[in-house]
């Protein structure tokens, strides 16, 4: 009996966080994130699976207490900050022709986002 993979089950799925705060209404974030590779279904077969990646984001954050407002917090983010090119999910299925017993495999990915930047605001009263 051997050993099967389960799809979408990578074997090290781990994080790592920075922060800086010079203020303390202010700080800076850089988070690593890193995800093995991984099989696309339950036969453990190389060609359906994907590679591992490692994808960093950063943020940064500032708060004003004390407008007519309330606090009104601004926030900063870069998504992929090293604009890394990676799948994290993708499907497989096999299609076996009964005339003559063979087989095609189908595989397709979904790449995820390049270098990418969101803001928020954020008004507490």
């Amino acid at each position: 009996m051997g050993t099967t993979h389960i799809s979408y089950s990578p074997n090290l799925v781990s994080m790592a966080s920075l922060t800086y705060q010079p203020l303390q209404s202010l700080y800076f974030n850089l988070l690593g994130k890193y995800v093995s590779k991984q099989y696309l279904d339950n036969t453990s077969d190389d060609a359906k699976s994907i590679d591992g990646y490692f994808v960093s984001n950063l943020s940064a954050g500032y708060t004003f207490k004390k407008t007519p407002l309330g606090s009104i917090a601004l926030q900063f983010f870069v998504n992929n900050l090293f604009n890394k090119e990676y799948i994290a999910n993708g499907w497989a299925s096999t299609e076996v022709f009964e005339e003559d017993g063979s087989s095609v495999n189908w595989i397709g990915y979904y790449p995820q986002a390049t270098r990418n930047y969101m803001a928020r605001l954020t008004v507490s009263f």
